[in-house]
């Protein structure tokens, strides 16, 4: 099995590591990372722009986004990957809203609309000192758990064309964690205040609520299922869904160009 792994942390993350570790024990793995820290940019793309690849002895570090890493990797160098795998994140990422934000979740998605199945993975970490860096060694059950979920997700061929798992692995557990499909939260909580009269600052309020695990959410979701300790299996597609819109119809049809 050949296996293309990026992330949005870094190639010093120590997510990536951890997973590369893991999944070597069976598979051909190519990191194709960041060179530095991509948290939160999306799928922004360096669009003409000259992106610097260097090598390392396992894969290349671009000086560019998540996304840039997958379509270097999948055309200017050329890879085939059964499938790519992205990770693992440094804090969950849950909820629909965090979909087109994580650069973690964009590689993924950008891995799909080139014909190739992928796996986000992050690491929910439910501290009140949050930010904090997880040492390697707490990555490692994750880790085994995403190698368990590539091999029989390529093997069983389960992810179809533009689908994509978004996973969210638990940092610490007393027993062992449940693997359990979810939904995408559609939690929300966004907030901003005025710093002076001159600039403001935006809020998440579900992550200040998250650090400490004092957030309750609807059962089955992403957001839930990993603040019970549960590893968090959304199973999406790329491409989003029209919505029936027969009353929007009749208003565009009473148009009329100037």
């Amino acid at each position: 099995m050949d296996i293309l792994l990026t992330n949005d942390d870094g190639i010093k993350g120590h997510g990536i590591w951890a997973l590369y570790h893991s999944l070597s024990n069976f598979a051909d793995v190519t990191i194709v990372a960041p060179k530095s820290d991509m948290s939160g940019i999306g799928r922004m793309t360096s669009y003409d722009q000259d992106i610097q690849i260097e090598s390392i002895e396992e894969g290349y570090v671009i000086s560019g986004t998540p996304a840039d890493c997958v379509i270097i990797g999948l055309k200017a160098l050329e890879l085939k990957p059964d499938i790519v795998i992205s990770g693992c994140n440094r804090g969950a990422n849950v909820g629909y809203y965090s979909l087109g934000r994580s650069g973690t979740i964009s590689a993924a998605i950008e891995s799909t609309f080139l014909g190739f199945p992928s796996i986000s993975s992050s690491l929910f970490i439910p501290l009140g000192e949050y930010p904090y860096t997880p040492s390697p060694d707490e990555y490692a059950h994750a880790a085994n758990a995403i190698a368990y979920l590539a091999q029989n997700v390529v093997e069983s061929k389960l992810l179809k064309e533009m689908e994509y798992l978004n996973v969210n692995l638990p940092m610490t557990t007393n027993a062992s964690p449940n693997m359990l499909l979810t939904t995408p939260s559609i939690l929300c909580e966004m907030d901003a205040h005025s710093i002076n009269e001159h600039s403001a600052r935006v809020n998440d309020e579900v992550w200040a609520k998250m650090r400490d695990s004092k957030i309750s959410d609807s059962p089955g979701t992403d957001r839930q299922t990993v603040i019970d300790g549960n590893i968090s299996i959304s199973h999406l597609s790329s491409i989003e869904k029209p919505v029936n819109s027969a009353a929007l119809s009749s208003v565009l049809s009473s148009y009329q160009p100037l």
